[in-house]
């Protein structure tokens, strides 16, 4: 936070105390040198520190009159709302777009740090965090722990059972899994609510389970022979697993906020872009601690999902409310946000230049080609045709596949098929191709 936060936060936090207000103002200040400001200035120091709690901005109102006066009007709260979410207001029991705000910005801060938050007030089954396919499987990491099902020879209207369970006995170790992730070997890593790691081997036999990290672990990744660890507690860990019990390499103790999604980097084995609050960071292991930051990429609200290309090592996506492309040479964007969302994108996959998937936390899923926008980088502006405009428009705001009444919290896909999970507590599979985007849709239990 910069030095203007925490001179108008000490101004509130003097002005709440008893007998505080302007007549007891901090050494050499002076509450009314804000009178002067225009309102548009004052809100928008809400757009640069929206990582803090809503009412930490809220309490500037405290400051002076005029401030008072500008964090009270409705009508600037309600300007605030279309910026930043653009969506009919769900809901009817608060009384004030201020109200409105907060309540719809608390829930997102939240996701961002790693906690969830119901829509529902029984959410039915148990939550899915996050889907991961692989050779006509699907893991999918829930409440339950890491369950398999099979996805081959699916037909119309059928229910998909589950094929694997994994599941840790320790429960001061795991509780729900958060993450999940295959490896080359064909054995599978899963991350869980209570910090803890497990393995299992191919033979789907637990073969190590451990005290990671202090909270939730949301990321897993293979880089080069070890896996990356990111957690609700601000840290990343490599682990070497090639001895008798893991072994922590390289840990970064603050990555600034809850770690939600970690990706290597292609054709680097210690390289991988880590999510970080609003935007993420690429991070090279090989640095002492690994602690050297190659880029840092900022979004404009939280981040919650990063993807390193598969085909470029130099291009990187990370998303808030649309999906965004950067060029790690030049640190920039490539072309226009993809996949705009009304809410956080709480998930996002692609398959190389081919396809994208995104889900939201507005209960969207959308898909949509990514051919037109790879095209669009060389042959940019002139050389463009009608049908590759077409394609960019479609790319811009994507294709609704589904819509549930809950949050979506995780997407995945292979060639034929889209899987799709949240706090609804199902796995629904879509089968797709490439012209008609839902075909049959399955249930998992």
């Amino acid at each position: 936070r910069g030095p203007l936060f925490h001179l108008f936060a000490s101004m509130a936090k003097v002005a709440r105390q008893p007998g505080g207000g302007p007549s007891a103002p901090p050494a050499g200040v002076s509450f009314e040198f804000a009178t002067g400001v225009p309102d548009e200035v004052v809100m928008s120091l809400v757009q640069q520190y929206i990582d803090s709690s809503v009412w930490s901005y809220c309490q500037m109102s405290q400051v002076c009159k005029a401030w008072l006066k500008t964090f009270s009007n409705d009508n600037q709260w309600n300007q605030e709302w279309n910026r930043r979410f653009a969506q009919r207001p769900t809901d009817c029991d608060a009384a004030t777009w201020r109200q409105r705000y907060a309540n719809a910005h608390t829930i997102e801060r939240k996701f961002a740090s790693g906690s969830f938050d119901f829509r529902s007030a029984d959410p039915r089954g148990s939550t899915v965090y996050n889907l991961t396919t692989v050779g006509g499987k699907c893991l999918a990491a829930c409440g339950d722990g890491v369950i398999a099902y099979d996805l081959a020879g699916l037909s119309r209207c059928t229910d998909v059972k589950p094929v694997v369970r994994f599941t840790v006995d320790n429960d001061d170790l795991a509780g729900a899994a958060l993450c999940c992730l295959p490896t080359a070997g064909g054995g599978v890593v899963a991350g869980f609510q209570q910090g803890g790691l497990a393995y299992w081997n191919a033979g789907d036999e637990l073969g190590v389970c451990w005290e990671a990290h202090t909270k939730g672990v949301k990321a897993v990744a293979l880089l080069g022979n070890g896996i990356l660890s990111g957690s609700a507690d601000h840290g990343v860990k490599l682990w070497d697993l090639s001895g008798s019990s893991p072994v922590c390499t390289a840990h970064l103790p603050d990555i600034m906020g809850g770690v939600t999604a970690i990706s290597p980097i292609m054709g680097t084995d210690s390289m991988a872009v880590i999510s970080c609050r609003k935007g993420a960071r690429v991070w090279d292991f090989r640095a002492p601690g690994g602690t050297a930051v190659v880029a840092s990429l900022r979004t404009d609200d939280w981040c919650l999902c990063v993807e390193a290309s598969r085909t470029d090592s130099n291009v990187v996506r990370c998303s808030d409310k649309a999906v965004h492309t950067w060029d790690l040479r030049t640190k920039t964007r490539i072309h226009e946000p993809l996949h705009r969302h009304e809410r956080l994108i709480a998930q996002f996959k692609t398959d190389g230049g081919y396809r994208l998937v995104s889900c939201g936390l507005n209960g969207q899923v959308k898909t949509s080609s990514l051919e037109g926008v790879e095209l669009a980088r060389v042959m940019p502006g002139r050389g463009r045709s009608r049908s590759l405009d077409t394609h960019l428009s479609s790319g811009k705001y994507g294709k609704l596949l589904c819509h549930q009444e809950d949050y979506v919290l995780t997407v995945d896909f292979d060639e034929t098929r889209v899987v799709v999970g949240g706090l609804e507590g199902k796995v629904e599979i879509f089968e797709c191709t490439a012209e008609v985007p839902v075909a049959k849709r399955h249930r998992a239990s």
